[in-house]
């Protein structure tokens, strides 16, 4: 069987390309990991698709929600400071209505991002959205959608989720609601989980990029020190297309097993099964 290769990255450092819905989503769930390849040699690229204008509290004033898409901006623009990435800029898709947009529509921005940046891998969220958000299931698709038009043969999708063990120990899963529907931390299925990075010793930063998003403060604060030490631990992904490698879901690493701990790593593993398939 033919396969295609990994990229050679000793040319340049290779990127990371993560890609979300709102102001916030990326330390929530990727901040650690984010922090911790920026560190370590790779050049770690965001794109945000709103500037998350509908994220105001009920007391908010007129003039506060005016202005929010800018302060939120200027948010994102400190958590990435802090977590030592490069914030693209932001795009001016509608906070809250991104479900409203043809996949196609969304996509395309998404695939013009991977085709400039040329990433190795992509980042994004897995079907269960993190919180069943429409935004986020709206991003999945439209990342995917991109991915599969516009990345070089090669490159990875990571999906990014929770695990259900960290889920099931959480004291509160945030509950809450978007124009009548239901939203919640959600697990993704541990068998799709297939890579687990450890960011512990990176948890303060990524805390510390969430707290940049102080508009959004009362949306976690209804989480402990016990819930933030356990989402502060390990952050988990799993890899769902390598770009040329083989037909769209015949992944031969699909299959329950012991988590990768690098995201690279798992990678070359799909890589070395591809090869014996």
């Amino acid at each position: 069987m033919q396969t295609t290769k990994m990229i050679n990255f000793s040319a340049r450092k290779p990127v990371i390309l993560a890609v979300y819905a709102h102001p916030d989503d990326e330390s929530f769930l990727a901040g650690g990991t984010l922090a911790y390849y920026a560190r370590n040699g790779v050049e770690v690229k965001l794109l945000c698709l709103t500037h998350g204008e509908q994220g105001y509290n009920d007391k908010a004033t007129a003039y506060e929600r005016q202005v929010l898409p800018h302060v939120r901006q200027a948010e994102l623009t400190r958590c990435c400071d802090v977590l030592g990435i490069e914030l693209l800029p932001l795009l001016d898709f509608p906070d809250g209505r991104l479900a409203e947009f043809k996949t196609g529509t969304l996509a395309r921005p998404i695939g013009q991002a991977i085709c400039q940046h040329r990433p190795e891998i992509v980042l994004t969220f897995g079907a269960d959205a993190l919180t069943r958000h429409p935004d986020h299931l709206a991003i999945h698709h439209a990342t995917t959608l991109a991915f599969q038009a516009a990345a070089r043969p090669g490159t990875a999708l990571f999906y990014a989720g929770l695990s259900v063990s960290s889920v099931s120990r959480l004291s509160n899963r945030l509950e809450g609601s978007l124009g009548g529907i239901p939203l919640m931390l959600t697990a993704a299925p541990g068998i799709e989980l297939d890579t687990a990075i450890d960011v512990e010793a990176l948890s303060g930063l990524k805390w510390a990029a969430l707290a940049c998003h102080r508009t959004q403060a009362v949306g976690f604060q209804n989480l402990n020190e016990n819930d933030f030490q356990l989402l502060g631990q390990k952050e988990f992904f799993r890899l769902k297309m390598v770009a040329g490698a083989y037909p769209v879901g015949k992944l031969p690493a699909d299959q329950p097993g012991p988590c990768a701990t690098d995201l690279f790593d798992r990678i070359s593993l799909c890589d070395q099964l591809l090869e014996i398939a």
